[in-house]
């Protein structure tokens, strides 16, 4: 490449416009290692440049493909085929679009034969949407083919990196896509990925569409039976192995703006799953850990809606039936309840006890810091019915156990935010010791801060008649209670029944069903203790 090759290589990528971008803000910054921040740079600039697309234009172009060409299949099979050549075993592969080099290397498996027409078919479009990497088109396309075909929809996720040439490829078809048709052999191949027998029935009953006696196969004949008697769950399956399909050797990828579902506006967390990286972890007790992670728009807040929780994904560790070691290789999702408030911008706080048996807790607890960890809010999550600012409302009572109070702290955080509001709150906390109590110091200082407005009342002990521990007695910022939530605590520090006040209920099972009723069980059950206490339906809230 010459001089002149070199200046519109330049001019036409805008390379020289993004590095001279890159090295202004380096010198901006005052980086004291240059090189490092120039490449972090150019690499977060090289992910926002594979979103620059447009994104819902493309995607009905792809569907009036599939429908005018009938395709679907087709597409389906390009985007298994790029992404299948992956492997532990051997080494390299993924989804890099090696294939479309015709002169040698992927194109030339015979596996991938008769794929050079499907890939020309996707060549207008990418000319139109240049920004779009080769790969990632080839997967956006077969996720609408899927759609197309009646099968669940998948999420997307952008940002794979094209071969430059056929030498990109891997080396040869064996071990990587299939040669022959058996189970064993298809085992092989997926374990090789990482994949397991259930993702990979669910896998074949949907997307990899040949006969290999998997029905016939002691490992695999279960998964097929249950698939059978459960398509949702099929469904559902089938859309995570996909995706995970899809991803195998990838860095970071992101999904589109565009292609995002929010459940609340204003929030960040979409109805999808995020990946989001730890930023940080810090002990808060001998037992429990604060988190925090790193959001999109690093300038906003989470601005999560009052009274709802984050869910957070455990990969591989959901559980079968038969037990609760019985992990069936799909991924856990459990919910937590941020403790910072919108103040933060940026990033968001999570406070996690390592309980006992706890999938979640203790395998966040092992992650380093950078680790990917993804999110979403449900929009079961959010209950307008229990929205900020409560009109009408003026007392509130937040009832709990050490585990509930996250959600609690977060609705306080609220409740408190706004000095001039004629609100008055009590906070109930039950802890089993005076060591486990959670935020003992931020609940103090909003003591001191609420000028009479919050009264906060620790609760210590394991059974209803327990005597204080030595020197567990009263201070200007708390009272010093010992025992249970029972009976007697709730009618002596909780704002009795009326109309215009609001108790809030959160902790294990068991502390709902005795005060109210299971979480699930709409309305306050009749024979709990807040309905023996006079309360009504609509002045409890379950957490």
């Amino acid at each position: 490449m010459d001089g002149g090759d070199v200046c519109a290589y330049l001019d036409t990528h805008k390379i020289e416009a993004e590095i001279t971008a890159a090295v202004a803000a380096c010198v901006e910054q005052g980086a004291a290692q240059p090189l490092a921040y120039l490449a972090r740079r150019l690499a977060e600039r090289a992910a926002e440049v594979a979103l620059e697309f447009d994104y819902k234009s493309l995607c009905a172009e792809l569907k009036a493909l599939v429908r005018s060409h009938t395709c679907a299949k087709e597409l389906v099979r390009l985007s298994w085929h790029d992404a299948g050549t992956y492997s532990v075993v051997l080494g390299g592969g993924g989804p890099n679009a090696a294939m479309r080099f015709q002169e040698g290397g992927e194109a030339g498996f015979e596996a991938n034969e008769g794929l050079d027409g499907t890939i020309a078919l996707l060549a207008p479009l990418k000319a139109k949407h240049p920004n779009i990497s080769h790969a990632d088109l080839w997967a956006l396309a077969a996720n609408v083919a899927i759609e197309e075909l009646g099968g669940s929809a998948v999420d997307t996720r952008f940002g794979r990196i094209d071969a430059d040439s056929a030498a990109d490829s891997v080396e040869a078809q064996p071990g990587r896509l299939p040669t022959e048709k058996s189970a064993v052999h298809l085992r092989d191949l997926f374990y090789a990925k990482g994949f397991n027998d259930r993702e990979i029935v669910a896998l074949s009953a949907f997307a990899l569409v040949e006969d290999y006696g998997l029905a016939e196969d002691a490992g695999f004949a279960p998964w097929v039976e249950a698939f059978a008697a459960d398509q949702p769950k099929l469904a559902s399956d089938f859309a995570e192995a996909w995706a995970k399909l899809q991803e195998l050797g990838c860095g970071r990828l992101m999904p589109h703006p565009a292609s995002l579902e929010h459940a609340a506006a204003g929030c960040q967390l979409p109805t999808v799953w995020l990946d989001l990286p730890l930023l940080a972890k810090r002990e808060h007790n001998h037992d429990s850990t604060i988190y925090a992670f790193e959001l999109p728009n690093k300038a906003a807040p989470l601005g999560l809606p009052t009274c709802a929780s984050v869910h957070l994904r455990v990969p591989g560790r959901g559980r079968g039936g038969g037990g609760p070691d019985d992990f069936d290789g799909s991924d856990a999702a459990r919910p937590y309840a941020p403790i910072s408030s919108d103040e933060m911008h940026g990033r968001f706080e999570l406070l996690v006890t390592r309980l006992g048996g706890g999938v979640a807790s203790h395998w966040l607890h092992g992650l380093p810091l950078g680790s990917k960890v993804g999110f979403k809010l449900p929009r079961a999550e959010v209950r307008p019915e229990v929205q900020y600012p409560f009109a009408g409302v003026h007392t509130f009572s937040l009832l709990c156990t050490a585990s509930g109070l996250p959600p609690m702290y977060q609705l306080l955080c609220t409740l408190l935010s706004a000095p001039a509001e004629e609100r008055e709150v009590v906070l109930l906390c039950h802890s089993a010791t005076v060591e486990d109590i959670l935020l003992r110091e931020e609940l103090e200082e909003w003591a001191r801060k609420a000028a009479g407005r919050l009264r906060l009342v620790h609760v210590v002990g394991t059974h209803p008649d327990e005597l204080p521990p030595p020197g567990w007695e009263d201070t200007p910022t708390h009272t010093a209670a010992a025992g249970t939530l029972d009976k007697s605590k709730i009618q002596t520090y909780a704002f009795p029944p009326a109309a215009d006040t609001r108790l809030f209920v959160c902790g294990q099972p068991k502390t709902y069903a005795a005060l109210c009723g299971a979480r699930e069980e709409p309305g306050l059950r009749k024979g709990s203790l807040l309905h023996e206490l006079g309360y009504t339906g609509s002045m409890v809230v379950k957490m």
